[in-house]
């Protein structure tokens, strides 16, 4: 009988009392209660950094592809990304999605993060809607900058220099 004791005193039992239970749920809970706010804001950065890098992308496919077929490629925003095979004329339309096409040919369609707006910025001059890609000097239109936003981020920025060469930035400004 003594053997069977070892360990433990006489007449108490083993395990968790309301007390401590109720100390660890609140502990959990105001832990919780600061974890969410900053998962929130890491999922909109996630989205706004990952729908950056996807028209990063889209850009550097359409001047591989240029110079690749050794004709024009364009990158422009489509108005219905899941049926247009046809260029916007529209600039808010990029904020929809938008496409890579060599003529009327649709090489790449992406749709657009909703929570993302997509705007271009004047750098110099009017605006392009759309960005042109040639065999042999790169961008042939101007150059381009387009600013991505999701509320509560900083504002990202990809750019398009006549040379063809593509840029990602994260800017210093918030987001509205």
């Amino acid at each position: 009988m003594a053997a069977a004791n070892i360990g433990r005193e006489r007449g108490k039992e083993g395990g968790v009392t309301l007390v401590e239970l109720v100390i660890v749920m609140s502990l959990l809970a105001i832990m919780a209660a600061v974890a969410v706010p900053n998962m929130n804001q890491f999922l909109r950065d996630a989205r706004l950094s990952s729908q950056t890098d996807l028209l990063a992308s889209s850009l550097q496919l359409a001047r591989t592809e240029a110079i690749n077929r050794r004709v024009n490629i364009t990158v422009c925003p489509l108005a219905n990304p899941n049926a247009d095979n046809a260029c916007s004329a529209d600039a808010a339309d990029w904020a929809r999605g938008w496409g890579v096409l060599a003529g009327a040919n649709i090489l790449q369609r992406v749709t657009a993060n909703p929570a993302v707006t997509i705007a271009p910025d004047v750098i110099a001059g009017a605006m392009p809607v759309v960005v042109v890609f040639n065999p042999t000097q790169g961008n042939a239109t101007q150059d381009v900058s387009l600013r991505l936003c999701a509320a509560g981020s900083q504002q990202r920025t990809v750019r398009v220099s006549l040379s063809g060469r593509i840029g990602r930035q994260i800017g210093p400004a918030a987001c509205p």
